[in-house]
């Protein structure tokens, strides 16, 4: 559902403007209060109920399986720089510059 009232934040706060939350505390308070009954209504039980989760394998090494993705922008001499390292774009396909291109 979309519009005033159709998402769990929309919801939410007009729970907490109904109630007259005024704290954190009293927030916390209206919350509790709310998550069973959104819950009953809105919950769908899981098709598995065992944990999804399991323990990684002996030896894993999660550096070689994750990586970080960062935004940087091509300097006017083709090279990309992250931290201590410099990085050249070398032209490909006929193009000679990524100046100023986001990478």
């Amino acid at each position: 559902m979309r519009g005033s009232g159709g998402t769990f934040q929309d919801r939410l706060v007009s729970e907490l403007r109904l109630a007259g939350a005024r704290t954190l505390e009293q927030a916390n308070q209206v919350l509790w209060g709310f998550l069973p009954r959104y819950s009953q209504r809105f919950a769908v039980p899981a098709k598995e109920p065992d944990l999804a989760y399991r323990q990684p394998e002996e030896g894993f090494i999660p550096d070689e399986v994750f990586c970080f993705k960062y935004r940087r922008t091509v300097g006017l001499d083709n090279v990309v720089r992250f931290g201590e390292h410099r990085l050249q774009i070398m032209p490909i396909n006929g193009r000679l510059s990524y100046a100023r291109a986001r990478v």
